[in-house]
């Protein structure tokens, strides 16, 4: 938790393990910049939104008065949530009420980096929530996702994924950079 004006919030790090002790290349850092955010867009969502309990039990297909099992209600009460949750609709009265109560996540964002073998921290970065470039990013990917735009290839600088790609054996980038080394 962070403090900032007689306030806590929740402080979102990301800890990145590192099999070298060699730091993340940019690509690397900007991927988990835009996890991060992502975790932060989700936390401030459900603090400030609603939960669309009427679409969630409809899509399901849940009866939201129906008694939880035995065993349900006991975990619920031995992890201290509560002894009068009967119900999912109880449950979803409170899960709301206990988001409500929680305060927005605390920006700058923290990523750690650290060494796998030790987990002896190789450095930290600390950056600001970009809603912007987050929603710019996200739309970018989801395009392909959606059948709305073609693959690109990887930049030059980035060509040592290729490495590591699943589809390097048909891919023709990779095809175009061998004939190009020989």
């Amino acid at each position: 938790m962070s403090e900032q004006s007689g306030m806590k919030q929740p402080l979102l790090v990301d800890t990145k393990t590192r099999s070298r002790a060699a730091p993340p290349s940019e690509p690397q850092k900007r991927n988990a910049r835009l996890q991060l955010m992502c975790y932060k867009f989700l936390w401030d969502n459900i603090v400030t939104s609603e939960f669309p309990s009427s679409s969630f039990f409809q899509y399901f297909g849940l009866r939201p008065q129906r008694s939880l099992s035995k065993d349900i209600r006991k975990h619920i009460v031995d992890s201290g949530i509560g002894k009068k949750v009967q119900s999912l609709n109880d449950l979803i009265k409170l899960y709301r009420s206990t988001c409500k109560s929680l305060p927005l996540a605390h920006t700058p964002l923290l990523i750690r980096y650290e060494l796998q073998a030790d987990r002896s921290l190789l450095g930290e970065e600390e950056f600001s929530f970009d809603k912007s470039w987050m929603e710019n990013r996200l739309r970018w990917h989801l395009q392909y996702w959606l059948g709305k735009r073609a693959a690109d290839f990887v930049p030059e600088d980035e060509c040592w994924k290729c490495q590591h790609c699943s589809f390097s054996a048909v891919c023709p980038k990779v095809k175009l950079l061998s004939q190009e080394e020989e």
